[in-house]
């Protein structure tokens, strides 16, 4: 399964992969520079975004905290309760993600780059929620109480938010409420 242009681009930056773009074909979901629409354009437009992200399938071998990244952010904009759902669970159960070494995606837009900042914070109120009842995060999705018992005996690791967060510029104007965007 192929990745979204957008997401190819943006894998092919972090990665140096240097292969031309003009193989992928367009879903009319990214912008100019192969990042997803900002906030503003997503909401004007939802209803053009929405069923090819729900539609979009993800190629685990090809995945990274990064795409994973800019994938909840879409879901987040457009309100789309479940995906989110499913992508933070998918981001708990890759281990090695861990959320401090998310990397900066130094996004040109700032109303876009504010709305990926906030998404660690999420993710380790989420993670860390779970990490204080004991589980961590390598725990099968499937376990027993002696599992739980072994693991709450052990010094928790929590995750941290990565430092680049805190250097984004807060926006002034807000994005608006999801309801907003509905056509």
């Amino acid at each position: 399964m192929t990745l979204p242009p957008w997401l190819t681009t943006i894998k092919r930056r972090l990665t140096g992969d240097q292969e031309s773009s003009e193989a992928t074909q367009s879903t009319g979901s990214e912008v100019s520079d192969g990042r997803p629409p900002p906030p503003r354009e997503l909401l004007a437009h939802r209803t053009h975004y929405e069923l090819p992200l729900l539609n979009r399938r993800v190629d685990a071998a090809d995945d990274s905290p990064i795409l994973a990244l800019y994938r909840i952010y879409e879901h987040l904009i457009l309100d789309q309760h479940l995906e989110i759902r499913n992508e933070i669970e998918a981001f708990w159960y890759h281990k090695d993600w861990a959320v401090v070494d998310i990397p900066d995606p130094c996004d040109p837009d700032p109303e876009r780059y504010a709305c990926l900042a906030c998404i660690p914070a999420l993710l380790c109120l989420a993670f860390n929620r779970r990490i204080e009842m004991g589980l961590p995060r390598e725990a099968p999705p499937i376990f027993n109480h002696d599992m739980l018992d072994e693991w709450r005996a052990q010094e928790p690791k929590f995750e941290r938010v990565p430092v680049w967060t805190e250097k984004v510029p807060r926006i002034e104007k807000n994005v608006g409420d999801t309801s907003l965007g509905q056509q």
